[in-house]
Parts: C-alpha cells; structure tokens; sequence
C-alpha cells in the first residue's frame, strides 16, 4: 500500500483512509517508512505527482495527512517525532497559504 502511494496518485485519500484505520498494526519500522514515503510524495515539485496539488479536495487529503503524522507523533519515537514535525510543519504550512488564497473554502 505505501509503495503504491510513491508510484501514483490515484486514490491516494483511500489508501490514506487505510492507513488510518490499519494504523495501529504499523510497527516501528513501516511508520518510518510510511513517514519517509509521505515526506518523498508531498515534497516533489511536479504538479500531477503531487497529490497535495492535483487532487479534488486538497484540504481534506491536507487533514487526513496532518492526521496520521499526529497519530505517529503520540508514540513519543524521538526519530519518528522529528520527521513528523517537519511533516507537519510543511502540510499546515501549504494549508495556511491555500486558505488566504480561496477565502471561500472556509
């Protein structure tokens, strides 16, 4: 599943809809991966792979995002903690932007 989410865009709200609710199946390991995968996908500079850019509802898949680094962060991983932060920081950082840009979102 987060192999997939590296290669397309497509249903990447579902496969994060997984994610979340598999979540605590996850060892150390693939939330890890999972980290480094959402860092990979969010920080590409084209457009159509982004999915955070090219998908319908970019504030849902914005807070679905902010939602499983948060879970991740809860586990108190110092590693995991970092990545997570700086996740984090980019995703309501984008979401702040997006939001003063379309006033009538909110």
């Amino acid at each position: 599943m987060i192999d997939s989410m590296k290669e397309s865009c497509r249903f990447f709200e579902i496969k994060l809809f997984f994610i979340h609710t598999h979540f605590d199946l996850m060892d150390i390991g693939l939330l890890n991966y999972l980290v480094d995968t959402l860092q990979l996908v969010f920080f590409r500079t084209d457009l159509k792979s982004n999915p955070a850019l090219s998908q319908y509802n970019t504030v849902k898949l914005s807070l679905l995002v902010y939602r499983v680094s948060w879970r991740i962060q809860e586990k108190k991983i110092y590693s995991l903690t970092t990545k997570c932060q700086i996740l984090n920081k980019y995703i309501l950082g984008s979401l702040w932007k997006f939001l003063e840009q379309f006033h009538d979102v909110a």
